[in-house]
């Protein structure tokens, strides 16, 4: 019989853990896997097709209300059934303690994808009682970070267990050289204010203004707000999808504009794969990937103009950032990362 796996995510949207979640379902055929969404999203129909799934809520909302129907339903919904290993990646830490209260028999998995530590990126510091709680539950359970800085800042506030893996987070792709210059940026991800999506607004209006051949694809959601008449004509918005190597394909720099507390972006695994330049804030989960000396790296907004101004005048070595993309794309293997998560599997469970 089967290893049984859940798997627990926020929502089934675009984002870097639902696709890793998606990964390790469609990889690692020995394991009958399962995921259980907190909410419905633009991608459930997509990820229900490659493993078996579940929403507990059609939609989302930031009320107490909603947060106490969230976690009946996860309640009702874990006390039915059986698992051998609960993989908690997202969902906030009342599913995550649920999770470790219900679980029967099953060993339980904290997956720390960001820098927050319970999973939320839109936030850079976790409450006194979320320490508390962690602290308890880090006894309990099995702990994994994406990147070194996230298990140096569990170890700093949470105490090392001994339960704590660091198994980073991999690209999906091989490395493939580019050569072409198409003069267009990209953006993919959530247009929200911690992504970025306010700052690169106002590029695109400098862009326009500067450099009319400077075309901005962003794949994403368009916000409501963001009106026909507002929008810039160099800015082309794409759907989002699981199949990225089209937009990669067409673009030469990717803008990475989070200030999230961020773990190791996905997306910035995935430029490197496609060597594209990366101009992104030097954050720890960009840096550890790129180096501290990687030359798109700013400090702050008044830079990002510059520095695309920099890489499409030759001014920036393109060779010196095809050697980077390279040498990352070959340390941050997507088998050795599967390998690694079925050995903590198997160990677990015997």
């Amino acid at each position: 019989m089967k290893t049984k796996i859940l798997h627990i995510a926020h929502d089934a949207s675009y984002n870097g853990a639902t696709i890793y979640i998606s990964r390790l379902c469609t990889q690692l055929n020995e394991f009958e896997q399962e995921i259980v969404f907190c909410f419905d999203g633009i991608a459930y129909n997509i990820i229900s097709k490659l493993t078996n799934c579940e929403n507990l809520l059609s939609s989302k909302h930031m009320n107490y209300k909603f947060l106490l129907l969230k976690y009946w339903k996860f309640f009702r919904f874990i006390r039915k059934r059986n698992y051998d290993i609960i993989h908690y990646h997202q969902g906030g830490i009342g599913i995550l303690l649920l999770a470790f209260f219900f679980r029967k028999k099953a060993v339980v998995i904290h997956h720390l994808h960001s820098g927050n530590l319970i999973g939320d990126n839109t936030k850079h510091n976790i409450s006194f009682l979320h320490t508390l709680l962690l602290k308890y539950l880090s006894l309990k359970t099995y702990q994994i970070a994406v990147a070194d800085h996230v298990a140096k800042e569990y170890s700093l506030k949470i105490g090392s267990t001994g339960n704590l893996l660091v198994i980073k987070n991999s690209k999906p792709f091989a490395f493939q050289h580019k050569n072409k210059i198409n003069k267009a940026i990209g953006f993919i991800g959530r247009c929200t204010k911690e992504k970025g999506f306010t700052l690169l607004s106002g590029i695109a209006k400098k862009l326009d203004s500067t450099d009319s051949q400077v075309k901005l694809i962003i794949m994403g959601e368009e916000p409501e707000n963001f009106t026909t008449e507002s929008k810039e004509e160099n800015v082309n918005f794409i759907k989002p999808s699981f199949e990225v190597e089209k937009f990669y394909c067409s673009i030469d720099l990717l803008l990475f504009l989070s200030t999230a507390p961020e773990g190791m972006p996905l997306v910035v695994l995935e430029a490197v794969s496609f060597d594209i330049g990366i101009i992104a804030f030097a954050l720890q989960g960009v840096k550890e990937i790129l180096g501290e000396n990687y030359p798109l790296l700013v400090n702050n907004s008044e830079d990002i103009i510059n520095k695309i101004s920099l890489y499409f005048s030759g001014e920036i070595n393109i060779e010196r950032l095809n050697a980077v993309h390279k040498q990352v794309s070959e340390e941050y293997n997507e088998s050795k990362m599967h390998e690694l998560i079925q050995e903590v599997y198997n160990k677990i469970i015997k």
